[in-house]
């Protein structure tokens, strides 16, 4: 059973992947991003991977995510 006061049904979760760099997930993240916040959906943005560009993170700013993280905030520089 969930603790007292959890959540009881999560938010969707949408991953992003490809089978190498330079394939257009952060560009397609961004799409994304754009699209769900114009549905007035609150959006958070992670990056699990990459070469830890801050124009990245600022990308998906831009679109309206509003709290974005990468892989470099959980210690675990490419």
């Amino acid at each position: 059973l969930p603790p007292r006061g959890a959540p009881t049904r999560l938010p969707p979760v949408v991953l992003l992947i490809a089978a190498s760099m330079s394939a257009g997930k952060t560009t397609a993240a961004k799409a994304v991003i754009r699209c769900a916040t114009s549905l007035g959906l609150r959006v958070a943005g992670v990056k699990l991977v990459g070469g830890g560009r801050y124009a990245d993170i600022l990308g998906m700013r831009d679109a309206g995510a509003r709290l974005i993280a990468d892989f470099v905030d959980a210690g675990l520089p490419s």
